[in-house]
């Protein structure tokens, strides 16, 4: 496993991005994978971390957890 920090969007296998998340406005963030349905194997990750909800007084601390709790289902954990 290895990290290469890219501004190609094309090439990153995991992606994220500030929006809003329509299909739950009150999640701190989701993600999307792209996998192999036989084997599990993971191949790309969209991360959104909800900016409505992840800037208020609490900002960095949520930010930090809920950014946390979504690379950890983009690198396969549930």
């Amino acid at each position: 496993l290895s990290y290469v920090l890219t501004n190609d969007v094309s090439q990153a296998h995991i992606r994220v991005r500030f929006g809003s998340i329509p299909q739950n406005p009150q999640a701190g963030g989701a993600t999307t994978l792209s996998l192999d349905g036989a084997t599990g194997e993971i191949f790309e990750a969209d991360i959104t971390l909800n900016e409505s909800l992840l800037t208020t007084t609490a900002g960095r601390t949520a930010l930090e957890t809920v950014a946390t709790h979504e690379f950890g289902h983009a690198l396969g954990m549930t």
